[in-house]
């Protein structure tokens, strides 16, 4: 969740130009598992409209069949592998990109699209 990258850097204090890479990384991890968390149900579903292709199911059956298996909770299968991912990827790349970002805009004075 990109969106939610810099109103978690804010909540944290992470100011514009600041260096601290943890709190950036927490902040890309946080953002990153707030889309997993709301993510997850729409990738299983998906999954299942793979797996099942020969089938040809819809998706609506696809959600009937997950809720019929394991009620809501079912939705959330392979939840905690997907939050962990979420996290640490998100929280790296978003790091990685902003501090590399601010290092190339005050080395090379570079602003807009050419940075």
């Amino acid at each position: 969740m990109l969106g939610l990258y810099g109103p978690i850097k804010a909540f944290l204090g992470v100011n514009a130009g600041s260096q601290n890479l943890m709190k950036k990384f927490l902040a890309g991890g946080y953002a990153g598992a707030i889309g997993a968390l709301i993510g997850s149900p729409l990738v299983l579903i998906r999954t299942r409209m793979v797996a099942n292709k020969g089938a040809n199911k819809s998706y609506k059956q696809a959600i009937k069949d997950i809720y019929n298996e394991k009620g809501l909770i079912g939705f959330y299968q392979g939840f905690s592998a997907m939050i962990i991912r979420a996290f640490v990827l998100s929280g790296t790349q978003n790091a990685i990109y902003e501090t590399c970002k601010v290092f190339v805009a005050k080395r090379f004075m570079l602003q807009g699209i050419p940075l």
